[in-house]
């Protein structure tokens, strides 16, 4: 693995690379408290760095990328064949026999419960929350189903597979020696991540739905989607859902500069990048919730961005940026929380104690696994006979 600056010089960078940026407050972002939401940036041809100067433009283009469709033979879009927490986080890893990229082949949807809102409701329920996160990774108890009938995935791209694969941080005693080494990790900047909802729909629904089926052949409908890009170091943070969805943008309302106008309807530039990557017109039944790129605004509120979907249940304290930056690993392979006690999320500026102890120097409590949850997965190495 790479060698980077020491990791107690981390917050702070990350905070240097932010105001070196100088990025003024995003209209894809809520503040608290409410506020109008800001002047939509134009577009610069020549402009070197997109993600932080047009991030809505910036993510619709990123949704038309990888929502193009497999060419597999079925209704697969690009990312529906890319690895899955499962492909990537075996429940008995062999360290001998490491995870295989998955391909372009077609392959039936495994759809799961929400890791996220069980962690939720275990949490409001006072189980054990460490211990809780382990078994999920471990697959010791069966999951109940959050939303009726659905169910979720998260998949990441073939950069972002390859360097939890290469540097062993797909299993626990990996994340272990990656936690004793205390190498910052650090995905490569082409690396993306996505999460998506589903729900079952009627064959009569699917002209208003990207659609695909199960193994049992059930046919769902998808309903939220979120994005995240490496493009810049704390990533880009972008979320989606149907139109139709009946708490969509209720709470934090929604915020596009470039996709949909005032009117509501799709705007002909994002019309243009649909026509052009040749998707159908399902997609115009998608819509930007928002986008985030910074833990604050200028005057240093925290941004809020959140999916009614995907963050049913805490929408109203929901931030992508902070939540992730919690991601974490220890000594023993266990994150952090991913909730307040009160089952809400994080949000605002991450406070330098959630991973160091207050010492001189400082002491790594848990190393950062660079806004990547997934790694609470990572299973212990099957023993060797």
């Amino acid at each position: 693995m790479k060698r980077f600056p020491p990791l107690c010089l981390l917050p702070v960078a990350a905070l240097l690379v932010l105001t070196a940026l100088n990025v003024a407050a995003k209209c894809g972002t809520r503040a608290l408290p409410d506020e109008p939401a800001q002047p939509p940036a134009k577009s610069d041809p020549a402009d070197v760095n997109p993600a932080v100067n047009d991030t809505d433009k910036f993510a619709w283009e990123a949704f038309v990328k990888i929502n193009q469709a497999a060419k597999n033979g079925t209704n697969d879009t690009v990312w529906e064949t890319w690895a899955t927490d499962q492909d990537t986080f075996p429940a008995q890893p062999d360290p001998k026999k490491p995870p295989v990229w998955p391909g372009n082949a077609a392959r039936k949807k495994n759809l799961q419960p929400s890791h996220q809102q069980i962690i939720r409701r275990k949490l409001l329920e006072a189980s054990p929350h460490r211990l809780f996160l382990r078994e999920i990774g471990r697959n010791a108890h069966p999951l109940p189903q959050i939303i009726e009938g659905g169910g979720e995935e998260v998949r990441r791209n073939k950069p972002d597979f390859d360097f939890i694969i290469k540097n062993n941080l797909w299993y626990l005693e990996g994340l272990q020696a990656a936690f004793k080494k205390g190498d910052p990790v650090v995905f490569p900047i082409p690396s993306i991540e996505i999460k998506a909802q589903w729900k079952p729909i009627a064959d009569a629904d699917k002209p208003r739905f990207h659609w695909n089926v199960d193994a049992t052949g059930k046919l769902f409908g998808l309903v939220a989607l979120h994005i995240m890009t490496k493009d810049l170091p704390n990533w880009v943070w972008a979320t989606w859902e149907q139109v139709d969805n009946p708490d969509r943008c209720k709470i934090l309302g929604c915020h596009d500069s470039f996709g949909v106008g005032k009117d509501g309807k799709v705007s002909p530039a994002l019309q243009a990048l649909f026509t052009q990557a040749g998707m159908g017109s399902e997609w115009g039944n998608y819509r930007l919730d928002g986008t985030q790129i910074e833990f604050t605004d200028s005057t240093g509120r925290p941004t809020l961005l959140g999916n009614s979907i995907i963050e049913a249940g805490f929408v109203q304290t929901s931030s992508c940026i902070t939540c992730h930056a919690r991601a974490t690993f220890d000594a023993t392979g266990n994150p952090l929380s991913i909730f307040r006690p009160d089952g809400q999320s994080y949000n605002g500026t991450p406070d330098p104690s959630w991973f160091f102890t207050t010492a001189n120097p400082p002491r790594p409590l848990f190393l950062q696994s660079d806004f990547v949850w997934s790694f609470f997965l990572a299973s212990p190495a099957k023993p060797t006979p």
